[in-house]
């Protein structure tokens, strides 16, 4: 009798195993089918940030500042498209040469203000602004501008 209990235990041990074995393979289907959901959810997400990245490239392509405008223009013109363009390529870790732009960002606008008037001035300002994607850039240009305006004289 004992030997009777203890198969018809042992059947019932492995039917339970088995039964076990097949609830984690489910699981692991399930499992793996909604991860293949997330990924390709992830990839059409990706694929759609990546058209929108192109597209905003286009129009700041698009929207980029000509500073060869400039080289056909009044020397104050050029003096102060130049100096922009030397923020756009100055050494961020030299604090002296950060200085030495904004000091010609700054002498080149005024120059420019009292050529032309500060309404054009700022014109152009907005116009190069929008084609700089730098923030440092940005921020060097604007505090040169500032710098300027507490000066109030252009020394060529």
């Amino acid at each position: 009798m004992k030997k009777t209990i203890f198969a018809v235990m042992m059947v019932l041990v492995l039917l339970g195993c088995e039964d076990a074995n097949k609830t984690v393979d489910d699981a692991q289907e399930t499992a793996t089918k909604a991860m293949e959901k997330v990924q390709q959810t992830a990839d059409d997400a990706t694929e759609i940030v990546q058209e929108q990245m192109d597209k905003m490239q286009e129009q700041v392509d698009s929207v980029a500042f000509d500073f060869d405008q400039f080289s056909t223009t009044s020397e104050m013109a050029k003096s102060f498209s130049d100096a922009v363009k030397e923020a756009m390529n100055v050494d961020f870790s030299d604090p002296q040469a950060i200085e030495d732009v904004k000091n010609k960002i700054a002498n080149s606008y005024q120059c420019y203000v009292e050529a032309t008037s500060e309404s054009e001035a700022d014109s152009t300002v907005n116009g190069m602004m929008a084609s700089v994607s730098n923030d440092e850039v940005k921020s060097l240009i604007e505090t040169g501008i500032e710098k300027a305006k507490a000066v109030k004289e252009c020394v060529m």
